[in-house]
């Protein structure tokens, strides 16, 4: 505060404040803040002065210095400033800071500082005071009006921030200092309280009325029965989340309705689930508080449910059905649809049935609608030939023609908005008749065409003839408008068959003006017909749209008018029959499609049947001609200039003079069978041949009504394309519009093309292929890599296309490949990718001063494309510049072939613009295409072309057009057309040619050389082109030469690339070409390989030199004198010559063998070292011998030769003794052929030995028979052979037989029992016999499969038996069928044996785990006796408390006996209740091992039938192997064909092995789980065995402590708790044993799908391979659609629609795939958790059931499928791309050809698709050719694999055959060929079969084909070309 003063200073003042917010009074509220005073003592006594430590709040006084006074000269004091007074202090004092808080201020000035009379006044110049706002620190700004007003900050409020905000009270307020900002704190009430306070207490804030069901002081937690939800928006979830209530649904809950209060998660029934459980799981519905299940499982017909899934909805049931399936099953079509089939994405296949040509909406089986009369076509949308469907303005009536008006005139107009001639001029207040009969009984709108400039012109028009205008509510006003003006003047109902005259009256308000009128049209009335009351809204509309566009000139012609206007017409008329004009036609037939017919030039009209305006003639049959003026107003007598002699008439009647044979009053018409009204000399008789003509009624030029097929003036020829002629007229020549030019012979032959024969010219002459438009010659020249002329159209190709389009839409943005950069050097060019929102990827490159800049192509569009010759390449591109282009042409599309060092390339007709540009280019010799560059190269031709596409190495598309720098160019789309083997990637194509090659050539085309061959001029790169010839391998090839290098494989010992050389160790002049060209030196082995070789080398005859080893010969080949050996045989001691070795006789030997040639003393053998033959005894070198003679018995001996060293003789067989003389013990009948075994049958005989004489055996009791063989009537032989009793239950047996088998004494039970004895149930029955009954069927199923299986290998043993013996007499062919017969039926045993198999080790580990279990049920048995022993303990326990009657302290709360008995009755009621849930418990558990040891019974018995089956096959297959032995050494050839047969069937097994190892695997894992959860059921069981030993421990306190109360109450606590426990073990195990028979259940369910996986995997094929060949009319409507410019964007979006629904549809089930595997991870975790986890996977159980081999595989698989989905949306895309090209080309052909007739322009390119289509449909047939050759050509592939594992087979033959190894290997080898040929010969003629059948199926439908274009074979082209305006 500052005053200043203009007299002496006062003596005293007072600077007194008051806050007037503070107070109710302003007067009391003033206090003192300073004193001033020049003497303070006497001024103010008792106010103290300034000093350090007083209370800064108590006013002080300050002494005012008086020195400063300077009279009445103005002086500024500075009195007071606190703030500086007490620096900081002042801001961090909050009692200071209050004290000086004032919102007033005043000084009271106690007395003058001069006493001076005249000086004593107090005088203020100038009082200034200053402030600021007071914020206690918590704002850092003032503002309002004053700047008084705080903006708080610190979450304070208040005029001066001095309190906290509602929710920031966690710690009390404080001012805000410089040192501390003391910031008030939130208390955390987590967004449920709007206010808190502080609690003194609790040291912290409180939460006041919590809100949104929370409490506590924080409001952190959720009342009782809530739980906490954590919300989608974050702002919510202040504690996490916000708590609501749990209200679980009474119908699905298992309890009380309380729920988890972290995840509100109520308690659910199984097959509920959700938060609240009020939702059924995925296959169930209709959820019921009586259903324990709590909801019933769907019942979905798969085949029609989304996904194939059992999903329905959640209250109805009703199944969640495909697009096109209805029902509550989903299991049936929908209206308007057929054909239900599971792999159909949509259920059901759309009929699009015509909706006017069809009956009605639905089709048959086949999809062929219901057709009303003279319409055909599988949707009913084609009109029968002759016939048409009716546009909507087919009630057309020319004004200047069908009218009848007074003193009208006709004004001739041409302009494409008038139809006919011109408009009637009728004048104003003019009556206008029209006389009109219509087709239908109809509502109709009757619409004026007209030309009116004035105003005021209007019409009346009645069905009524009558004159003016007699209401004027029918008075329709006509808008001034020009040509082309039209109006619905009314609606009528008219009836069929009768004449109406409607009239129009023209009126004018003006009087004056007249009307031009150009025609009137009735359109039948939309709502009135079934067509549009039937239609969607959307259809609905563009029906009215194309009604509204009808009534005027400006027609509609887009797809969908022609289809609904079509449709409209159809109901309402019916198929009208072509009425064209004979003289102004060409030809009889009209465009299905409006009944258009084509006219002669200058003819205009429906029916070609009026001049166009300015032209005259039309009876000249030429057309008419244009008129030399044009034409003045009629005459008033309006007289027919040609017909009338002058224009007068009668001036009374108005009545003209008629020339000859003219009618009157207007001369404008001939008289009946005349004409020539336009000559001008009168008419002339008609002259018709009534033979050939309909009657003598000709047109105005003459031409009479001719017959079908008859032409001329008068009918007496047939027409052009016709040909026969006869009173029926003549039949249409049916030439092949393809093959044929016009016209045919008198006998039908028509006039064939270059290259086309046969009747109707549809065959290809040889040397041709492909019938089509492909060429003027109409078919292909073959090319056959210019090796060959003799081909055909190569069957099963269609036309496929590498597509990039980068679209966003679809995903292929992400999916496709993108093309490279490259500049003109070839080097890498960086590349962008633009993204268009919502749109595509474009590909940039942008100039960085390159000098040429190219995109290549990626690797889809490269390698084999020799298929896309003919088909069409498409790109679209864009340039950021136009300006500075380069010039052109220049080589724009590059195309690098691997054959070619040239490329194709060729020029764009023209620089891609600002916008899109697209090109399209053929791979045709006739298109620009220049071989090297376009400047200087030549044109390119077939074979060039061909060529580099059979093996693309790059593709280049320039991407610089300007010389401006830094400029782009974008690339949006490109697109490949190309020959392909796959039926779903397009329409077929007939341009791939099918070769037969000339020899040294082969493959599809002849474009490799053929074994034994090899290009002429050989390199690494093999032209195709390039001629083969014979290999040159100077006669040694061991195989085929390299087809490409030439370079031999040698034999006979050669060497060298041309096998040109001896290899070393040979001589000879390998040059010679024989096979002994080359020979090995022989001395006598080979020379450096043989052991047996003495020479080194030889001479060039071959004579070895220097014999080693004793040896002599040329060739070393025999032994010295003296010595003996075998030089030639390697294997004898290796060719040695040894010293002969005679003992003491002569050393005289065989040179070869040594043996002794000269031996005496009756000695013998090699050496002379035995005794000679008949002799023995012992013969020692240089001692005298003892031979003794045999003395051999001659009848039991063989010989009288013994053993030289023994005697013994050689005996017959079981002859024993030296001489031979006895029979061996147990046999009989000594005879010269040996004795007779006794053969007795033990135990049935006594002993072994019978009778020597008879053979008798000696027989125990009850055998019979000589050999005691035999067991006598009820008895058999048991395992031991005795004779027992049968012993057979008659209660088991038929009729009670107690006899059986004598073999195995197995009883001849009764159906349904078994047992040796008959003495049991039979599988597949169950009950105690003998009262058995039949088991389920699930069971038999697999027991009649096992037997099935029986009775499959004993008639495939007794098959084996027949081809053994009759193995003789039958020829290779049957023996291959027999065994190609017996592989499928072991085929068929090893799978389903090997599915038992896999059964029976289920079964065993089932065993194992109900062992487990059934001990666990042990355990918990004692368990259960323990406690229960416990529970006796504690009752009597508790008994004896009740008598005590003291107190008892327990934690500070005296207990009396009143109150502990009521502890101790409740602690008695608890044990109760736990006693009770624990007996229960155990009784579940009981009965569930009941089911268990039921289940196991059938069990043991299923694995008992597999054992036996697998001794069946094991039996079969040691037969098999027998049978191969015993023949192996006659039919070498034959086995191993068997063998190999077998090594299939074994690889097979082998795999399906593999398979099932996967799938125990997995129920391996299964199992351990279960085990896992045993061990917790251990730990649980050792758990309670605790529990029992703490409680015998508490009983035992007990005891000790009776008399204390308190201890006996926490022992009953404490057993208490542990019965609680014991409660959740017995919940544990219950858990575990539910788990484990789930997981049996579970085990059962896989072993019965087992059997259905191979049927699966097939249907997965099947899927792939069934495709449908697209129907005639969906192609007609097809190219239709394409021809119509506004539909064709609309299929585009529709076709993008589809793509990325396909592409949904695959990721949802890709998402649902992921979802499966993680569940069933899930499911396997542990047992604990195993009913939880069946839970969760149930709900993607239904949609993986095609999936129960191996997770991975599953996965792999439906990997695979998605990528099909994938691929087959990107080729919808692909398809929608060129659609929306070819609407580009479609407008820029409607731009070019504005000035054609509409109608012309559409039949042409009907025309044009047609053929297009019918080409199409030809080649789908020939598709299947290539496919059966490519099956032949993998079956060669197999022949070359068989030839390359020779050796393998080789080897094994050794194995088999030691004794013949060479031979049998050679054998073998040339006879395994010969059958593999031989298979590979059946393949080809079956194929060539299914060839030649195709073909004939092809001609069949060509000629139906025929009847379809014949409306156009009469058109002359010349009529429908329009030239450029």
């Amino acid at each position: 505060m500052q005053m200043s003063f203009k007299s002496k200073k006062p003596e005293g003042m007072v600077v007194e404040a008051r806050n007037a917010r503070n107070v109710s009074t302003a007067e009391d509220a003033w206090y003192p803040l300073q004193y001033f005073a020049k003497d303070c003592s006497r001024s103010f006594p008792g106010v103290p002065t300034k000093g350090d430590d007083q209370d800064r709040t108590v006013p002080f006084c300050e002494v005012l210095d008086p020195t400063l006074d300077a009279g009445v000269q103005e002086q500024e004091l500075v009195l007071y400033n606190p703030s500086l007074q007490y620096l900081d202090e002042f801001y961090s004092d909050e009692t200071l800071y209050r004290h000086y808080m004032l919102t007033d201020v005043r000084v009271l000035m106690v007395s003058p500082g001069d006493t001076a009379e005249g000086l004593d006044f107090f005088a203020v110049s100038d009082w200034e005071v200053k402030g600021q706002c007071s914020c206690f620190g918590h704002a850092a700004e003032c503002t309002g009006e004053n700047e008084n007003v705080c903006q708080c900050a610190h979450n304070t409020q208040g005029v001066n921030c001095e309190e906290c905000l509602p929710l920031y009270n966690n710690r009390p307020w404080r001012m805000g200092t410089p040192d501390q900002a003391n910031i008030c704190q939130d208390c955390g009430c987590n967004g449920h309280a709007s206010s808190c306070y502080y609690d003194a207490e609790k040291g912290y804030g409180v939460c006041d009325n919590c809100t949104d069901n929370t409490q506590g002081d924080k409001c952190d937690q959720c009342k009782p029965n809530h739980y906490l939800s954590i919300e989608d928006t974050p702002e919510r979830n202040t504690m996490g989340g916000i708590c609501r209530a749990c209200n679980c649904t009474t119908e699905g809950i298992t309890n009380n309705g309380t729920c988890d209060n972290t995840t509100g998660q109520c308690t659910c029934k199984d097959q509920v689930f959700g938060r609240t459980c009020d939702t059924c799981k995925a296959g169930f519905w209709n959820l019921t508080a009586d259903n324990p299940l709590g909801c019933q499982a769907c019942d979905c017909d798969a085949s029609g449910t989304f996904n194939s899934s059992n999903m329905c909805d959640q209250l109805t049931g009703n199944c969640v059905c495909k697009d096109n399936t209805e029902g509550d099953r989903c299991d049936r079509c929908k209206v308007g649809s057929y054909n239900l089939t599971e792999e159909n994405l949509a259920g059901c296949t759309l009929c699009e049935c015509d909706p006017g040509g069809s009956v009605s909406s639905q089709c048959n089986s086949t999809g062929h609608c219901e057709c009303r009369a003279g319409l055909t076509g599988k949707t009913c949308s084609i009109a029968e030939e002759g016939f048409f469907v009716p546009s909507l303005d087919y009630l057309l009536y020319e004004a200047e023609v069908k009218a009848e008006a007074q003193n009208s005139t006709i004004v001739e107009f041409d302009s494409t908005r008038v139809t006919g001639s011109g408009y009637l001029n009728v004048p104003a207040q003019t009556d206008v008749y029209f006389n009109i009969t219509v087709p239908a009984a109809h509502m109709y709108a009757v619409v004026l065409r007209y030309n009116s400039e004035f105003s005021g012109d209007y019409v009346c028009v009645s069905p009524q003839r009558q004159q003016g205008c007699h209401d004027d509510s029918t008075r329709t006003m006509l808008p001034a408008y020009g040509e082309g003006g039209s109006i619905i003047a009314a609606s009528v109902q008219l009836e069929s068959g009768v004449d109406y005259p409607i009239s129009v009256y023209a009126g004018n308000n003006n009087g004056i003006y007249g009307l031009l009128l150009d025609s009137l049209v009735l359109l039948p009335v939309l709502n009135e017909t079934t067509v549009y009351q039937t239609a969607d809204p959307a259809d609905q509309q563009t029906l009215t749209d194309c009604w509204t566009a009808a009534a005027s000139v400006t027609l509609q012609t887009t797809a969908d008018c022609q289809l609904w206007g079509n449709a409209v017409t159809a109901e309402v008329y019916g198929v009208q029959e072509c009425s064209c004009n004979s003289t102004g036609a060409n030809g009889t037939t009209c465009s299905p499609r409006g009944g258009q017919c084509a006219c002669l030039p200058g003819v205009v009209g429906r029916g070609c049947d009026l001049c166009a305006a300015y032209t005259y003639g039309i009876m000249s049959g030429q057309g008419c001609t244009v008129k030399p003026n044009k034409p003045l107003s009629c005459p008033a007598c309006y007289c027919d200039q040609s017909g009338s002699v002058d224009q007068s008439c009668d001036p009374e009647t108005g009545a003209c003079r008629c020339r000859a044979n003219m009618l009157p009053p207007k001369c404008d018409s001939c008289a009946e069978d005349h004409y020539g009204l336009q000559t001008g000399q009168g008419c002339q008789p008609c002259t018709c041949n009534l033979t050939y003509s309909y009657n003598n009624s000709c047109g105005d030029d003459g031409q009479c009504p001719c017959k079908p097929g008859v032409g001329g003036m008068a009918c007496t020829e047939c027409m052009e394309d016709y040909y026969g002629l006869t009173e029926e007229g003549c039949m249409p020549c049916g030439c092949n519009r393809y093959g044929s030019l016009e016209g045919c012979h008198g006998n039908g032959t028509c006039h064939c093309r270059n290259a086309t024969e046969g009747d109707k010219c549809d065959v290809c002459k040889p040397g041709y292929y492909g019938l089509g438009n492909w060429s003027d010659d109409g078919c292909l020249s073959c090319f056959c890599s210019q090796h060959s002329t003799n081909c055909s159209s190569s069957l099963g190709w269609y036309q496929g296309r590498v597509v990039n389009s980068w679209s966003l839409l679809d995903g292929s943005g992400i999916n496709e490949s993108r093309w490279h950069a490259v500049d003109g050097e070839g080097g890498a060019v960086a590349i962008q990718e633009d993204y268009r929102i919502l749109e595509r990827i474009v590909l940039r490159l942008q100039d960085t001063n390159h000098t040429d800049l190219y995109f290549s192509a990626p690797e889809e569009y490269l390698g084999d494309k020799r298929s896309a010759y003919l088909q069409s390449f498409v790109f679209t591109l864009s340039q950021s510049s136009v300006e500075n282009q380069t010039d052109t042409p220049r080589d724009d599309v590059i195309i690098r072939g691997w054959y070619r060092t040239d490329p194709l390339v060729r020029s764009l007709p023209n620089n891609p613009g600002l916008n899109r540009t697209p090109y399209e280019f053929k791979f045709d010799e006739n298109e620009e295409w220049f071989v090297g560059n376009i400047s200087h190269g030549r044109r390119a031709g077939k074979a060039d072309i061909i060529t580099v596409l059979s093996n693309i190495t790059q593709i280049l598309i320039r991407a610089k057009y300007t010389t401006v720098p830094g400029e782009a160019v974008d690339l949006y789309y490109v697109q490949m057309d190309y020959g392909t083997t796959d039926p779903s990637t397009g329409p077929p194509l007939n341009t791939i040619e099918a070769c037969s090659c000339p020899e040294g050539y082969k493959g599809q085309f002849c474009e490799d050389c053929a074994p034994g061959f090899t290009r002429e001029f050989p390199g690494p790169i093999s032209d195709p082109l390039t001629p083969c010839v014979l290999c040159d391998c100077n006669g040694h090839e061991a195989g085929p030469c390299h087809a490409d290098t030439g370079v031999c494989s040698c034999t006979h010992n050669t060497t060298g690339d041309h096998c040109e050389l001896c290899v070393d160790g040979f001589y000879g002049d390998a040059l010679l070409g024989t096979a002994d060209s080359c020979q090995p030196c022989e001395c006598p082995g080979l020379v450096g390989f043989d052991t047996n070789y003495f020479a080194e080398t030889c001479d060039v005859n071959g004579t070895c030199h220097n014999c080693t080893g004793n040896h002599v010969g040329d060739n070393c080949q025999d032994c010295a004198e003296g010595f003996y050996g075998e030089p030639t045989n390697a294997t004898n001691l290796n060719g040695a010559c040894l010293p002969c070795d005679c003992t003491d006789s002569p050393a005289v030997c065989d040179s070869v063998t040594g043996q002794c040639l000269n031996c005496t003393d009756m000695t013998g053998g090699d050496h002379c070292d035995r005794c000679a033959d008949g002799w023995y005894g012992l013969v020692m070198p240089g001692m005298a011998n003892n031979c003794t003679d045999c003395r051999c018995n001659s009848t039991g001996s063989t010989s009288h030769i013994c053993d030289y060293s023994t005697g013994q003789c050689d005996c017959q067989p079981n002859i024993i003794g030296k001489q031979c003389d006895g029979c061996e013990h147990n046999y009989w009948n000594f005879s010269t052929e040996g004795c007779t075994p006794c053969n007795c049958h033990q135990p049935g005989a006594v002993s072994q030995q019978c009778d020597l004489t008879t053979g008798a055996c000696n027989c125990t009791d009850h055998a019979e028979g000589l050999q005691c063989e035999r067991c006598e009537t009820g008895y058999y032989h048991n395992q031991q052979q005795e004779c027992v009793t049968c012993n057979c239950s008659t209660l088991g047996t038929v009729n009670g037989n107690k006899t059986c088998d004598p073999r195995t004494g197995q009883c001849d039970c009764r159906s349904g029992v078994r047992g040796q004895k008959c003495d049991q149930c039979d599988f597949g029955f169950e009950g105690d016999f003998p009262n058995c009954t039949v088991c389920p069927p699930c069971f038999n199923a697999s027991v009649f499969r096992i037997l099935n299986i029986t009775e499959e290998l004993n008639t495939t043993f007794e098959d084996i038996q027949g081809l053994w013996g009759q193995y003789g007499n039958m020829s290779v062919e049957e023996v291959r069928q027999i065994l190609a017969r017996l592989n499928r039926t072991l085929q068929n045993v090893t799978g389903v044996l090997l599915e038992e198999i896999v059964d029976g080790r289920n079964i065993r580990e089932l065993n194992m785990l109900y062992g487990q279990i059934r001990n666990i049920s042990a355990e918990l048995e004692s368990l259960l006796a323990r406690l229960n022993s416990t529970q006796a303990d504690l009752d009597n326990q508790l008994d004896g408390l009740a008598e005590f009657n003291g107190t008892a302290v327990i934690d500070g709360q005296v207990l009396t006996p009143d109150s502990t008995g009521s502890l101790l009755d409740s602690v008695k009621v608890g044990l109760a209740n736990r006693t009770a849930t624990a007996n229960s418990t155990w009784l579940e558990i009981n009965r569930i091992q009941q089911d268990l040891n039921a289940s196991l019974t059938v069990l043991y018995g299923l694995e008992n039938n597999i054992s036996n089956v697998n001794q069946t096959l094991l039996d079969s297959e040691n037969l098999v192997q027998e049978t191969l032995v015993l023949t192996a050494k006659n039919y070498s050839a034959e086995i191993w064909q068997n063998v190999e047969e077998l090594g299939r069937l074994n690889r097979t097994a082998t795999t399906l092995v593999e398979q099932f190892t996967v799938l125990a695997s997995n129920v391996s894992r299964l199992l351990q789980d279960v085990q896992e959860g045993n061990l917790t059921v251990q730990r649980s069981l050792v758990q309670a065995e605790e529990l029992v030993r703490s409680a015998a421990d508490l009983d035992r306190r007990i005891n000790e402590t009776h008399l204390n109360s308190s201890a006996v109450q926490m022992t009953a606590l404490g057993t208490l708790n542990g019965t609680k426990e014991y409660q959740i073990f017995a919940n544990a195990s219950l858990s575990n044993i539910t788990g484990a028979l789930a997981q049996l259940t579970s085990l059962r369910q896989v072993l019965a799908d087992v059997n259905n996986r191979t049927t699966e995997a097939g249907d997965i094929a099947n899927d792939t391979l069934n495709t449908s060949i697209r129907q005639l009319q969906d192609m007609v409507n097809l190219s239709r659609e394409i021809n119509s410019t506004t539909v064709a964007e609309e299929l585009v979006n529709t076709t993008l629609q589809g793509a990325q629904e396909g592409l949904q549809t695959a990721q949802a089930l890709r998402n649902v795939t992921q979802t499966a595997e993680e569940e069933a991870g899930r499911a396997l975790s542990l047992v604990q958790q195993i009913e939880t986890s069946l839970v969760d996977s149930n709900d993607t159980r239904q949609d993986v059931r095609t999936t129960l081999q191996t997770v991975e595989a599953d996965r792999q698989r439906i990997q695979n499928i998605t990528a099909q989905v994938s691929t087959t949306a990107q080729t919808s895309h692909a398809q929608a791309s060129t659609i929306l090209s070819d609407v580009f080309l479609v407008r820029e052909e409607v731009n070019r050809l504005q000035q054609c007739f509409v109608q012309g322009r559409l039949d042409a390119l009907q025309l044009a698709n047609t053929a297009r289509d019918i080409n199409t449909i030809s080649e789908s047939n020939t598709q299947t050719i290539a496919a059966a050759k490519q099956q032949l050509t993998a079956a060669q592939t197999q022949a070359t694999s068989l030839v390359d594992g020779s050796e393998a087979l080789q080897q094994e033959a050794l194995e088999l055959q030691e004794n013949e190894a060479t031979a049998v290997v050679t054998e073998m080898a040339s006879l395994q060929q010969v059958a593999e040929i031989q298979d590979l010969l059946d393949v080809y003629i079956a194929r060539q079969q299914e060839m030649e059948d195709l073909e004939t199926e092809m001609t069949d439908l060509e000629g139906q084909l025929d009847s379809l274009i014949s409306s156009f074979e009469a058109v002359d082209p010349a009529t429908q070309q329009c030239s450029n305006p």
